[in-house]
């Protein structure tokens, strides 16, 4: 794989997203999935702190916003329908499929 290989995240309402490198959504990507698999279903805000944990315990080196990131990654496994996201109690509540 090309160190600069970019994929181009898709948004599940079809709203602009951003390009990200390869490496960096198969950390997150993995992370997300980890997380859901151990608790679900969880608010966004309990699955960037799954990522965190993900990051340090798997000592991966990651300076950008892992909210950020977290988020825009969601959003694309949202839309590739490995991830949905419900309403409950009025909170936002993510699982696998």
């Amino acid at each position: 794989m090309a160190k600069d290989e970019k994929i181009q995240l898709v948004h599940p309402q079809g709203k602009n997203a951003p390009k990200i490198s390869m490496k960096t959504y198969e950390l997150f990507s993995a992370a997300i999935i980890q997380t859901l698999e151990q608790h679900q279903p969880m608010i966004l805000t309990d699955i960037a702190e799954g990522v965190r944990q993900y990051i340090a315990d798997n000592s991966f080196q990651f300076d950008g916003s892992v909210e950020w990131y977290t988020v825009s990654v969601k959003q694309h496994l949202e839309s590739e329908g490995v991830i949905e996201t419900t309403m409950e109690k009025g909170r936002k509540m993510h699982r696998l499929k």
